[in-house]
């Protein structure tokens, strides 16, 4: 029970909503992804930015400062950073000798947390992050020089190492950032809901013509049209195109119901009125037995044929290809049983790739009229052949575009043949080459109407394909299904 309820729900997400879920969901992880992307680019800019520049004024500072004989330090140029002379600015600039003896801070430092006792060796670089006491984060850049190699102080034997160290709060970096997110959120956030609302808008469009497919279904339930229209796209002319000749397959088919059924009444009428004629005036006696037993096959018949009529389903277009081997070996392995005294040679020359384009049962019914009718009239031998090729001679009879391509069954074999005069005669109903030979005389027109109604020919020949004469030659042409139009 949960499960059904399952699927009933999974059955109410329409195709819309699955690919307007689907592609939301793809579209927002791919522009969060390309935020935090971004923005993690720009921290990482902006904290290069603040390096380069913190780097830039420990060289100002370095050039700036000056050595005295004794070792002390002085600021001997100006320095081109207004902040490093206002107090509280956020930048202070420090340098010292590393055995601490001198030291030189720029006013702006006053106040200033930050631990400056790093000393380096020459030509030795750092950059790190410290918190002060105040709580501050400070960005630190230090560099360390010795004035040694300029000759001063030669006679103390050893060189005087200078670390000169440039610290920045990150105060102004972290508002730089959080401005950024800020803008960049709130961009991908307006790009989000513009481009959700075009693609929604855009898919929406692009599956209006499943919707006019699922409208113009729902038309034809209602007997507001009798097919589906012809402008859809070229993804979906195919699938309409086949629903088109189904509805249509399925009307003739229906109309043949109606025909058959109608005709079958009509054609009892006759031999019902006999009967009755003979019930109503009491005769008795030979003759009228044999008028009544006439009069009951008669009408067997009738019922047999418009059955068989009523039963052809037609030429369709959703159904899988037969096999046409297959069913002529089950046909034929049937006839010899049923004519074993005759000893039957079937020779059958069909490949395997050949297939019919409709209903099995149709085409059982219309091997097996024609296989029936040569094993019973055969000597000895009946041949079977099958085979698609390019032709046009179903196009004038059939009254079909068929762009060339039939499927051709035919059936030989080695007896007395049909005349000329017989072979139309025998595709009406109720004719019998041979009144002798038990049989009904309504297989080959029944044979007939169901080629018919896939819109090909039936052709009796005095001759068959290898040009042999002798025998009954029947040959059964189809236009393939996915060639008609």
């Amino acid at each position: 029970m949960r499960s059904d309820v399952g699927a009933q729900r999974k059955m109410k997400w329409s195709l819309t909503a699955r690919l307007i879920l689907a592609a939301s969901v793809v579209l927002v992880a791919f522009l969060g992804v390309t935020g935090v992307i971004l923005e993690s680019a720009y921290q990482n800019s902006a904290e290069e930015t603040q390096r380069d520049r913190l780097q830039g004024y420990a060289v100002a500072l370095i050039a700036a400062i000056e050595q005295r004989q004794d070792g002390s330090i002085f600021l001997a140029n100006a320095l081109a950073e207004p902040r490093f002379f206002s107090e509280d600015s956020g930048l202070v600039g420090y340098a010292h000798r590393n055995d601490g003896a001198y030291f030189w801070r720029s006013p702006s430092g006053d106040n200033s947390t930050v631990d400056f006792s790093i000393k380096l060796m020459p030509g030795e670089q750092r950059y790190q992050s410290q918190h002060g006491i105040d709580g501050l984060q400070w960005q630190v850049f230090s560099i360390a020089i010795s004035w040694d190699e300029m000759g001063w102080n030669e006679k103390l034997n050893r060189a005087q190492v200078y670390t000169f160290s440039v610290a920045e709060t990150s105060l102004d970096l972290q508002a730089s950032v959080k401005n950024f997110s800020t803008l960049l959120w709130g961009w991908l956030a307006a790009v989000t809901i513009i481009l959700l609302l075009v693609q929604g808008s855009i898919l929406r469009w692009s599956l209006t013509p499943l919707r006019r497919v699922a409208d113009d279904l729902v038309a034809i339930e209602n007997g507001s049209h009798a097919e589906l229209k012809d402008d859809y796209p070229v993804e979906l002319r195919g699938l309409t195109e086949n629903l088109n000749v189904l509805l249509s397959s399925r009307r003739a088919q229906l109309q043949r119901y109606r025909d058959t059924l109608g005709e079958l009444a009509h054609s009892l009428k006759t031999p019902l009125a006999l009967l009755r004629g003979m019930v109503d005036t009491q005769k008795q006696g030979e003759s009228q037995q044999v008028v009544v037993q006439e009069q009951v096959d008669r009408m067997t018949h009738i019922v047999d044929y418009h059955l068989q009529r009523a039963a052809t389903s037609g030429r369709t277009v959703l159904s899988a290809p037969v096999p046409v081997s297959e069913v002529v070996y089950r046909l034929t392995d049937v006839l010899k049983k049923v004519y074993q005294d005759k000893n039957i040679v079937f020779e059958i020359d069909i490949n395997d790739d050949v297939h019919f384009h409709g209903d099995q049962q149709d085409l059982m019914e219309l091997l097996g009229n024609v296989l029936d009718n040569a094993s019973k009239w055969c000597r000895s031998r009946v041949r079977v052949t099958a085979s698609e090729y390019k032709n046009t001679l179903l196009d004038a009879a059939a009254n079909t575009d068929m762009n060339n391509s039939v499927l051709e069954i035919c059936i030989d074999d080695d007896g007395p043949g049909i005349s000329l005069n017989m072979q139309q005669r025998v595709l009406q109903r109720g004719v019998q080459v041979d009144v002798s030979v038990e049989g009904q005389g309504i297989g080959l027109a029944v044979v007939q109407d169901i080629v018919k109604a896939y819109q090909g020919r039936l052709v009796l020949a005095s001759e068959n394909k290898s040009g042999e004469k002798g025998g009954a030659h029947v040959c059964l042409q189809f236009p393939q299904a996915n060639e008609l139009n």
